[in-house]
């Protein structure tokens, strides 16, 4: 037990328990190291807790506690919210995001922007675009100050170091004036990289603090070409979300237990289909289900598929009555809880691949070391086209098909135990979810890291 690090107060923000739960590792670290540690929640995304997860915590961790943030309420919040907006959508016009994305962004720019936008298209986006648009934004930042009542809140919990799960989309979301705040306050004030396509496709990082924590190189080159910040700044620390993975070399379940909670009367071989949305994920089930149960081969035949749902879409699975097909309950996702989400460990680990059109599950898949097979349709090219998604191609550790012909002897073989990717998989895990060694957690690099910074500010 360390009393020095007792004295010690990690302020950890984070838009809600549901997303706190990535970071689970992070947070039980310090805490075994003895850290004082708060999380604090966005008060705009209040959710009520599904279960005892954050209870149970903090009773086998006294010092943990939780509680939601004050959000940013001075007269100068609705012009700094449209700033920041304005500075996401430039990046992500910069980037060249697939026009889905680029919708979600616009939605959220001033009302004046987005009819100047829709009524003189092609200058309005140049215009954006530019430097200048970029100068007066950055200056409007520089000029309003931190929120006084989100200082005064970070001031009262006598924070030694801030942690901030960084969003920023959409800027309601206060994380940006929690950094800023920190950085006011003299707070060791550090961001952390929430997922695999964040640096890309969600938001530009426009307060620079002191360490940004990113998963890998790809990210770092990322942040430092695109966003600014500089590469003494950065950290890779590897994805704290997988953590839990590495650390379970078994199923919470046994393959008869599973069988028998989720009454799944047939037995193995499975491979899982992970949604990503809905409607689109239940027809291309279906005609996988009609195109392995109508197969010559035995083998194709006697494959059952299990589908995990999109949080929030499982209705849309709720008529699929195929003898071939186990649509399991609702992902944790969905669910306001701090526990690990033992039906997706298990449903992976019993398949012997897993399916999916675009999801950070092909990651997930890979860390708890089973094949996964990224599935190409036309009719979905454009939820396809994410640069993030390229990278995952390109890295040749995944399994790839453009239609079911082509699938069908993917799967055979891989159900076969010829398992070719399993060495590219392996590299590619020490590339981009660990790259500090296989058997160094992103946890055990964010605390190692928060420790140094504490320490020089001692120093």
């Amino acid at each position: 037990m360390s009393d020095s690090n007792r004295e010690k107060k990690i302020v950890f923000f984070v838009k809600s328990v549901r997303f706190l739960r990535y970071f689970k590792s992070v947070l039980t670290a310090f805490l075994e190291m003895d850290y004082r540690v708060t999380a604090v929640f966005d008060a705009s995304k209040i959710e009520p807790v599904s279960d005892d997860s954050l209870k149970n915590l903090q009773s086998r961790f006294p010092f943990f506690a939780w509680k939601n943030g004050p959000l940013r309420t001075d007269i100068f919040r609705r012009l700094v919210i449209a700033s920041r907006n304005i500075l996401n959508y430039q990046f992500l016009l910069r980037r060249g995001v697939v026009a889905w994305r680029l919708k979600r962004h616009f939605d959220y720019l001033p009302i004046f922007l987005q009819k100047f936008i829709l009524i003189v298209t092609p200058f309005a986006k140049v215009l954006i675009k530019s430097g200048v648009a970029e100068f007066v934004c950055r200056s409007v930042e520089k000029i309003v100050p931190p929120d006084e009542g989100i200082t005064s809140f970070l001031r009262s919990l006598k924070s030694d170091a801030l942690i901030v799960s960084y969003r920023s989309f959409p800027c309601l979301s206060p994380d940006i004036d929690y950094v800023k705040s920190g950085m006011a306050l003299g707070i060791p004030t550090t961001i952390i990289i929430p997922s695999w396509d964040q640096p890309t496709t969600k938001s530009l990082i426009q307060i620079i603090p002191d360490k940004v924590f990113v998963w890998n190189e790809e990210h770092a080159s990322v942040l430092s070409r695109e966003h600014a910040v500089p590469r003494n700044k950065i950290v890779i620390s590897g994805a704290p979300q997988f953590d839990v993975f590495f650390e379970r070399k078994t199923p919470f379940r046994s393959i008869n237990d599973f069988l028998s909670i989720y009454r799944i009367t047939a037995g193995p071989p499975f491979v899982l289909y992970i949604a990503s949305s809905g409607e689109r994920d239940s027809a291309l089930v279906k005609e996988l289900s009609l195109t392995l149960s109508s197969n010559s081969d035995g083998a194709l035949q006697s494959i059952t598929i299990l589908v995990r749902p999109y949080p929030g879409r499982e209705n849309c699975f709720a008529d699929l009555k195929l003898q071939n097909v186990k649509v399991l309950p609702a992902p944790l996702e969905g669910r306001r809880s701090l526990d690990d989400d033992q039906d997706f460990f298990d449903a992976i680990y019993h398949s012997f691949a897993t399916i999916a059109l675009s999801s950070t599950a092909l990651l997930d898949t890979i860390a708890i070391g089973r094949p996964s097979i990224m599935y190409f349709d036309k009719r979905h090219k454009e939820i396809q086209s994410d640069a993030h998604l390229e990278t995952l191609y390109r890295s040749g550790a995944f399994y790839t098909a453009y239609n079911l012909t082509e699938l069908m002897p993917v799967l055979k073989r891989i159900n076969a135990g010829d398992d070719f990717l399993r060495e590219k998989r392996h590299d590619y895990i020490c590339k981009f979810i660990r790259p500090q060694g296989s058997t160094k957690s992103a946890a055990a690099v964010v605390v190692e890291e928060i420790g140094k910074l504490l320490s020089s500010r001692v120093n």
